[in-house]
């Protein structure tokens, strides 16, 4: 668009918009901005002006200027002041396109004409599609943008450390334990579920009250999850927020011996398991190679002429022990007695013949209750020695 085509476009629409008046300071700004121009009237000369977008929040806050001056405010020769002498804190970059000319102006001076031309250049926009809201809206970003700037310029390394030390504790501590419960396979056991506190309980600030619950600042402040978070929102925490950073800080070993305890906890139960397991895994194995043995021995049992046998077949210390000496001897080759063949049968047949008509009469004696015709000699046996034992207490 030809700068006598824009001229034509906004002389019909400007009326509409934010127009300097006959004020003081609007009588100055409208001057000087003339002075600064080709054109040598207000009218065509406000025509030749466009805010480039580059703004700074300097001036006019409590401990002077907030970050660095930028080199086009410095140029100007006005930092602190808009063009038309008024002090300011916002301050607008604004550029004549004609002779090239940078100045700045403080947000009260940035009036539509001068955003509107902007804005038309930015979006492609016909002059009469820009509406104020789109007007206000353009200086609402670029001053949120600046006081995110200054706020990071003084305070961010701060705010960067604590949220760094206490955002891995935060997701730790500020939770709610919901009724559900889920089942952990690593620790074994069901669980509470867990979600963040995204809404805080008690009144702001009052910490040290018995009902405050803090929201989770992870969640405010930067977590992928919230759509609101401030990072995205507003560019720099709320005050709320760096309160309560502030005081979780400050907390911070307490939180961590909290959460050591509760990792304590767990690590011990996988202790546990890990123990537990091995013991199974080696249970197992020993099972395996019993097996294994047994299958075996029954092999060579068959070939020497031997029924199969094992410790299940004594009743007592003395027959145990000898079943395994007998054991041994076949394992390693040799041969049993006579008398030491004779006694192993006595024992292995004990364990499928019926009981004798002496151990049932002495069971009678004995007091004992069960079914005589289910008894071996080999369960007879040790029914009679546990009788014994109980009968001499």
């Amino acid at each position: 668009m030809s700068r006598m085509q824009w001229e034509n476009n906004a002389s019909r629409h400007l009326s509409a918009k934010r127009e300097l008046g006959n004020g003081r300071w609007d009588r100055i700004l409208k001057a000087r901005l003339t002075d600064l121009s080709v054109a040598d009237n207000y009218e065509e000369a406000k025509l030749e002006w466009r805010v480039t977008g580059r703004c700074w929040w300097g001036y006019g806050m409590v401990g002077g200027p907030q970050t660095s001056e930028p080199e086009w405010v410095t140029q100007t020769n006005h930092s602190g002041e808009c063009l038309c002498g008024h002090k300011i804190v916002y301050h607008f970059e604004i550029e004549n396109t004609e002779n090239g000319t940078i100045e700045c102006l403080g947000s009260d001076h940035i009036t539509s004409y001068l955003i509107l031309r902007g804005l038309m250049e930015e979006t492609g926009l016909a002059e009469s599609e820009i509406t104020e809201a789109m007007i206000k809206e353009w200086i609402k970003v670029r001053v949120n943008s600046m006081k995110a700037e200054a706020w990071w310029s003084k305070y961010g390394e701060e705010f960067e450390k604590q949220f760094n030390a206490v955002k891995e504790y935060d997701l730790r501590i500020n939770i709610i334990e919901t009724n559900k419960k889920y089942w952990d396979k690593d620790l074994q056991m069901y669980r509470k579920v867990t979600k963040i506190r995204k809404k805080g309980q008690g009144k702001a600030g009052m910490h040290f009250l018995p009902n405050f619950k803090m929201a989770s600042i992870v969640w405010r402040w930067n977590h992928p999850d919230n759509p609101k978070n401030q990072q995205t929102r507003r560019g720099y925490p709320d005050k709320v927020l760096i309160h309560d950073l502030a005081w979780f800080y400050i907390q911070l070993e307490q939180h961590k011996e909290t959460v050591r305890k509760e990792d304590s906890l767990l690590e011990a139960r996988r202790e546990i398991l890990k123990e537990a397991d091995i013991k199974f895994k080696d249970a197992v194995k020993e099972e395996f190679a019993n097996k294994a043995e047994d299958s075996a021995f029954s092999a060579l049992c068959d070939n020497m002429g031997y029924p199969y046998f094992d410790k299940s077949f004594a009743t007592n210390e003395w027959e145990e022990s000898f079943i395994k000496d007998m054991r041994l001897r076949l394992t390693t080759g040799r041969e049993l007695s006579e008398k030491q063949a004779n006694t192993l049968l006595k024992l292995v047949n004990r364990a499928t013949e019926p009981a004798s008509d002496k151990q049932i009469n002495y069971l009678r004696r004995l007091g004992y209750k069960g079914d005589f015709a289910l008894l071996t000699k080999q369960t007879a046996s040790v029914e009679i020695d546990d009788l014994v034992r109980r009968n001499e207490r």
